[in-house]
């Protein structure tokens, strides 16, 4: 009885929703992130990680403020309707959907890859991804039918499994970090992997779910988003730390090589498996609770939207109904164009700055003008500070177009 108590503890609820959040940010790509932002230099790249991480801070807490506002059950597209019209409605119904759809079944496909794996070598046998795949789905769609609690439960197992294996990285690499691999500066690089770096903080779309989990404590939910994006900036800074300085910058199995490999993962454990055995199957371990914990943030975050778009009630056969909606489609996706979604998603960068960025900045400004004297509660920074998130998420939406050019110039001068 007293662990019951203790695991409903509000220390425990606010833990339970910090890892909600962090999860939903860290997806496998961070393992990859380092040799994106590599080229520019590690000082330059430490500066990228930090600027994204006060834009995207900034637009989960303009998030909140709106939908808190709001009311209700309200979500990204209610701020579109508010502030927008039906227009903006449309537009943002069909960018959410198609942005979790296509996170969904990248994420679906990557655990399902990982899981098969796993299971064939427990089993002596090679099963495949498919069955991995109807295991995630299996899994994930009794954790979606049992709601927020129970998701909230499994996330935390599995971000604990995925901190030890982070840790067993970092002590792994560290003998082979040298100083020589962190003083080259290339500031011209420096915003090449902004569109990256803006999906890597991109745990907005949880915000409803966790303003519910919470019983709307805004006080709660600030501190949440505050530590939760805080975790992930750390991580990255030290996998930053740690990977770039184990590699040197040129040569076969440096920075600029790996860059150029088609198959970037597969070819960056290879290198760092040649150093030390455990951090390639540690690497392995993390990558999969990466997938699991940020498909269960985006498994949350569609649950909630359409549950709300559609007007579905969460008693039995609404639930059954939602659990069809959210896991079906990418099951599906996953199978019948198994690379289109993951190909879109190259271009995430500007869905996350126009969902995630521009909308609640444009809401606010709008909402804010409308009602001047709205007492509730609102993100400091005035105009100034919605006027500066505009240019950056701009600024991402420009690389994402401009970065593979830059990015080409790069490879060939070096």
């Amino acid at each position: 009885m007293e662990n019951s108590i203790a695991l409903t503890s509000p220390r425990f609820k606010l833990l339970g929703g910090i890892l909600l959040v962090s999860g939903t940010a860290i997806g496998a790509g961070m393992i990859t992130l380092p040799v994106t932002t590599g080229p520019a230099g590690f000082g330059p790249s430490l500066f990228g990680l930090l600027l994204t991480w006060v834009a995207m801070t900034y637009s989960a807490l303009l998030v909140l403020e709106r939908i808190a506002s709001l009311g209700g059950t309200a979500n990204l597209v209610s701020m579109a309707r508010h502030a927008l019209g039906r227009g903006g409605e449309a537009a943002a119904w069909i960018t959410y959907l198609f942005l979790l759809y296509a996170l969904m079944t990248a994420y679906l496909t990557g655990a399902g890859s990982y899981l098969g794996r796993a299971t064939g070598v427990v089993f002596g046998t090679n099963v495949g991804s498919a069955l991995g795949m109807i295991e995630v789905w299996v899994i994930l769609g009794f954790v979606t039918y049992s709601g927020i609690r129970m998701a909230e439960k499994f996330n935390r197992v599995t971000a604990i499994v995925g901190i030890i294996a982070f840790t067993t990285i970092i002590a792994g690499l560290t003998p082979f970090i040298r100083y020589s691999n962190l003083v080259h500066c290339h500031l011209n690089y420096i915003c090449v992997p902004l569109p990256l770096l803006v999906t890597a903080f991109g745990f907005h779309i949880v915000i409803p779910s966790l303003l519910k989990y919470f019983d709307r404590d805004l006080r709660s939910a600030k501190k949440c988003l505050f530590i939760g994006s805080v975790i992930p900036l750390g991580l990255y800074v030290i996998w930053q730390s740690a990977l770039l300085g184990s590699l040197p910058l040129k040569g076969e199995g440096g920075v600029l090589w790996l860059l150029g490999q088609e198959q970037l993962l597969p070819s960056l454990t290879a290198v760092i498996g040649k150093m030390h055995w455990g951090v390639s199957w540690a690497m392995g371990t993390f990558a999969l609770s990466a997938v699991v914990t940020s498909l269960i943030g985006v498994t949350l975050s569609l649950w909630d939207f359409l549950a709300d778009g559609f007007a579905l009630h969460k008693m039995k056969m609404g639930k059954i109904a939602l659990t069809v909606l959210v896991c079906g489609p990418p099951l599906f996706f996953s199978k019948a164009f198994p690379g289109c979604f993951v190909a879109a998603l190259s271009y995430a960068g500007v869905f996350v700055s126009l969902l995630l960025g521009l909308l609640p900045i444009a809401s606010c400004w709008i909402e804010r003008k409308r009602f001047p004297q709205n007492k509730g509660y609102q993100v400091v920074g005035g105009k100034l500070g919605l006027i500066l998130g505009a240019f950056f998420f701009l600024l991402v939406i420009v690389m994402q177009f401009a970065g593979p050019t830059l990015q080409g110039t790069m490879l060939q001068n070096n």
